[in-house]
């Protein structure tokens, strides 16, 4: 009797190691399908981290080319502007930068901030320049058929003569021309206000 409970015992023994065995194959299967799981999760989270960065390098490409189209557009018509504007031969043009600053070019190819310019000059060449913003928006509209927003000038012909005074003038008769052009609306496009007398 004492050897037969001895195998009895013997046996749930090893059924209760067999178990123990099974709970620790089946733990480690489990470990196994998580670490796979994660690998792909993994592999998943690089492929997104990879399309991302194409993403970005082509945003940034895309920017980049259409900053310096815009630029090159600006640089176009602010020189075109002041060309038609500027009635001396202290500068040639004026250069926006990739910060979009602004400078008087001279002769020499020499630069100077137009805020150290005589107040005729600096006005001229703000106006140039806001004109030819309104130029590149005009060209962006009439791709998109939208109508354009109000080009406000406040006191363009401040510390002008009366030559530069016409010129303001023209420039502002032609931007309304481009206004007609550009849209379908038929509002007022330039608002502007002076104190200048003759």
């Amino acid at each position: 009797e004492t050897e037969r409970a001895n195998v009895r015992e013997g046996i749930r023994k090893k059924d209760r190691k067999q178990e123990r065995v099974e709970q620790n194959l089946e733990d480690l299967r489990e470990r196994r399908a998580t670490i796979q799981s994660l690998d792909e999760k993994a592999e998943w989270a690089e492929d997104i981290e990879n399309e991302l960065t194409e993403v970005e390098a082509t945003y940034e490409e895309v920017q980049t080319e259409m900053r310096n189209r815009v630029l090159g557009r600006l640089n176009k018509y602010a020189n075109d502007i002041f060309g038609d504007l500027y009635q001396s031969e202290s500068y040639n043009g004026l250069r926006i930068g990739e910060d979009y600053s602004l400078e008087l070019i001279r002769a020499d190819d020499t630069t100077r901030d137009p805020k150290k310019a005589s107040g005729g000059e600096s006005v001229l060449a703000t106006i140039a320049l806001r004109a030819a913003v309104y130029h590149v928006l005009a060209d962006q509209h009439a791709e998109g058929g939208e109508g354009l927003p109000p080009l406000v000038l406040d006191e363009p012909t401040s510390h002008l003569d009366d030559t530069h005074v016409d010129q303001i003038e023209g420039v502002i008769e032609n931007i309304q021309t481009l206004f007609r052009r550009s849209s379908s609306s038929a509002t007022e496009m330039v608002s502007s206000t002076t104190h200048h007398t003759r």
